[in-house]
């Protein structure tokens, strides 16, 4: 059974809630407690925890533009310790969303900068077999702020909105990126809808917002027709 420092994880879940309650300077220094404070005392070995600990920090983090911070800390905390103490073969719940955890921060840090690694993400994000997630995962990191399949959704936005998309060439892809990103986004909603993870669910209705306006602007959607699964059909009532 994995084990799981559920106190120490409170403390990152509320820095989710200080956000819901507009008070973005109590999540902030809430997530430098942790880093600070509670991340020295946890066992490196315990990469599952370390995981959990720090998964709702990342969205605190991302949205003060901490990105490359936040990516340092998570190679630090989760990724080197899993290559170290668990290694080539061996798994661990959180591990199919390291990758694009990271890609995800790497994007967001670099949006008007050049990627070394640009042709392979758009590669992982045009399979669309490496964007769905499985329910369990979904269900579980979902409570922790995000479920993957939204991780997936911003990162074929972020991709789609990239100068290198914007040629001619690219227009193909550019395309596949923006529908996937799109019925991601869309199950995502409903998922986090129904089973009422709020942070979740307001953040993924940003990314949809924003992947239906270039569907629009590229012509893939109609802004006034029942194509497009607009933003007043996934209305929050909680």
């Amino acid at each position: 059974a994995y084990g799981s420092d559920r106190a120490a994880q409170c403390f990152a879940i509320s820095a989710l809630w200080y956000i819901q309650l507009g008070d973005m300077e109590a999540a902030m220094e809430m997530c430098d407690f942790i880093f600070e404070h509670l991340m020295p005392k946890m066992n490196l070995r315990n990469v599952h925890n370390s995981a959990l600990l720090i998964y709702p920090t990342i969205w605190v983090m991302k949205s003060q533009n901490r990105c490359l911070e936040m990516l340092e800390l998570f190679v630090k905390y989760v990724v080197d310790p899993f290559d170290e103490f668990l290694g080539e073969g061996a798994f661990t719940f959180c591990l199919p969303i390291y990758d694009p955890i990271m890609m995800l921060l790497d994007l967001c840090e670099n949006k008007s900068n050049a990627l070394e690694n640009f042709d392979e993400y758009v590669d992982w994000a045009i399979d669309t077999e490496n964007l769905r997630f499985g329910q369990v995962i979904n269900n579980g990191l979902g409570n922790f702020g995000r479920d993957c399949n939204s991780v997936s959704s911003e990162i074929c936005l972020l991709l789609a909105n990239r100068r290198e998309m914007q040629v001619y060439e690219r227009q193909t892809e550019r395309r596949k990126l923006v529908l996937s990103g799109l019925d991601l986004a869309r199950e995502s909603i409903d998922l986090t809808k129904q089973k009422k993870m709020i942070p979740a669910l307001l953040q993924t209705k940003t990314v949809l917002q924003a992947l239906e306006e270039l569907a629009t602007e590229l012509g893939i959607i109609d802004k006034d027709s029942n194509a497009s699964c607009s933003i007043d059909q996934h209305k929050i009532n909680i």
